[in-house]
């Protein structure tokens, strides 16, 4: 049961990729963001971590971050993937709670056996 919550869950947080690639993206996080569609998460995460490592302070830099954590998930970068979600939550913790960064750290967690 508890399986299947979480598969629920999972699923719910599934990315509409049109929305985070909107107008007026930069041309770096746009790409970042296809690759990332299309599962080269390695290149994805390579990209994600140039976008922030700039320290720009904006909404697609946060997004960046996000997309960062999620592409070391999809790599079992657990430790990773934690720092940066916990970076998240220093830099906006409602887009932390927006973007359901508890349940993705709780994820990373599990996968450490730390829960």
């Amino acid at each position: 049961m508890a399986n299947r919550r979480s598969i629920a869950l999972l699923s719910a947080l599934c990315v509409n990729f049109a929305v985070f690639s909107a107008q007026g993206a930069s041309p770096q996080y746009s790409d970042a963001l296809a690759a990332y569609g299309q599962g080269r998460h390695e290149q994805a995460a390579r990209m994600f971590r140039s976008l922030v490592e700039s320290e720009t302070r904006d909404s697609e830099t946060l997004k960046a971050h996000y997309f960062l954590a999620r592409s070391d998930m999809k790599l079992s970068r657990w430790e990773a993937a934690s720092s940066t979600l916990i970076k998240i939550h220093s830099l906006s913790p409602a887009f932390f709670r927006e973007w359901s960064g508890d349940f993705l750290l709780g994820v990373c967690r599990r996968a450490q056996g730390k829960e």
